[in-house]
């Protein structure tokens, strides 16, 4: 199957007046004041390697947005996947 742009894959759309919802507040996110060193923890791998983190919270160049989890989920991919490979034979 060839890959579309997401433009031609899209069904529909829901606009929601999060702004409305008096326990949301509109919805806004921002980083806090030690946001970037705490996501920086979050980048390093725990238990020798065995244990990764993933999502919006463990990436430091973005506030919390999907993008910010897609890109550190595709990061601890790749991670884990040379975590479990053996090494390559020199033989």
């Amino acid at each position: 199957m060839r890959s579309l742009p997401a433009t031609k894959r899209f069904v529909a759309a829901k606009v929601f007046p999060w702004s409305a919802v008096d326990s949301v507040g509109g919805a806004y996110s921002h980083p806090s004041v030690y946001a970037a060193g705490a996501r920086r923890e979050l980048q390093k791998p725990e238990y020798d390697g065995a244990l990764f983190f993933a999502g919006e919270a463990a990436n430091v160049k973005c506030n919390p947005c999907m993008q910010g989890a897609m890109e550190t989920g595709l990061r601890v991919a790749a991670r884990v996947l040379s975590a479990v490979r053996p090494p390559k034979s020199g033989l």
